[in-house]
């Protein structure tokens, strides 16, 4: 789908053609009682739901000369910054697939040496987290679980790969399906899938699965779904990326390599 450009109360969006009459209806400059926080993000950044049209609202201030030159030239993978440009063309490129929150628009505008970013995207009310579902069920875990693991083979067949797969990312819905959220990081076209699932089954675990299920429960429930699934894999090599990803943490810089490089890859099981 094409998106078009429309200026509202001063910033310039790239707007989904059937959204751009509610678009500027919106009223972002005033206080506006629609208008409430989903997530505390600190100084520079928001995460907010409009009641009046029903949708994720993100804000993100761009505050140094670093942070935008990364932005501009779309430099990825580095720790420490932020931009809602990666989860809009992310979230854009992946628009077909139906477990992809769908994006409305994005938005910007500049006051030298600030920039303001905003991205709209679907909310899915009354969703509760893969966080949450473990918390509140766990005579379900391993059904909570197992449905994760659907969701990563889903991933992988859609021909990309969450970067943060971890608990409060997934969202589980009331009409029972499973969705990723948060695209600020994300690798599209993996290659090496016994890569992408070690990577995406252990991450899970690491952050922060071991919370609700041992150590030794989890990797059997691993080892059962991928014996099930994934016949296709090199269990040796799987079960190196798993153990790794597992038991310690990998930088994001350090993973966008791995994805990019098979050299990276093999570094980390050597």
């Amino acid at each position: 789908m094409i998106f078009k450009k429309i200026k509202h109360q001063g910033m310039i969006y790239h707007v989904n053609p059937e959204f751009a009459e509610k678009l500027l209806e919106c009223n972002f400059k005033d206080n506006d009682q629609d208008i409430t926080p989903l997530v505390e993000m600190g100084r520079y950044r928001s995460i907010c739901v409009s009641k009046k049209i029903n949708m994720v609202i993100k804000n993100n201030t761009l505050t140094t000369f670093r942070r935008r030159l990364y932005t501009h030239f779309g430099v990825q993978g580095l720790s420490g910054r932020f931009s809602l440009v990666d989860e809009y063309k992310n979230l854009k490129a992946l628009s077909h697939i139906d477990f992809v929150p769908k994006v409305y628009a994005f938005g910007k505008c500049s006051r030298f040496p600030i920039k303001e970013e905003r991205l709209i995207i679907e909310y899915y009310e009354d969703a509760l987290t893969a966080d949450e579902m473990l918390r509140l069920y766990p005579e379900k875990k391993n059904l909570i679980i197992s449905m994760v693991f659907q969701l990563f083979l889903k991933a992988w067949n859609s021909k990309f790969a969450h970067m943060d797969p971890h608990l409060r990312n997934i969202l589980f819905l009331r009409c029972g399906n499973i969705i990723f959220i948060d695209f600020e990081c994300c690798y599209l076209n993996p290659k090496d899938k016994d890569f992408y699932m070690g990577f995406s089954t252990g991450y899970f675990f690491h952050f922060w699965a071991y919370k609700y299920i041992s150590e030794t429960e989890y990797s059997t429930s691993v080892q059962e779904f991928i014996s099930e699934n994934c016949s296709d894999l090199n269990m040796r090599i799987f079960n190196l990326y798993f153990e790794r990803f597992k038991i310690s943490k990998v930088s994001r810089k350090k993973r966008f390599k791995c994805f990019s490089s098979v050299r990276e890859r093999r570094k980390l099981i050597i």
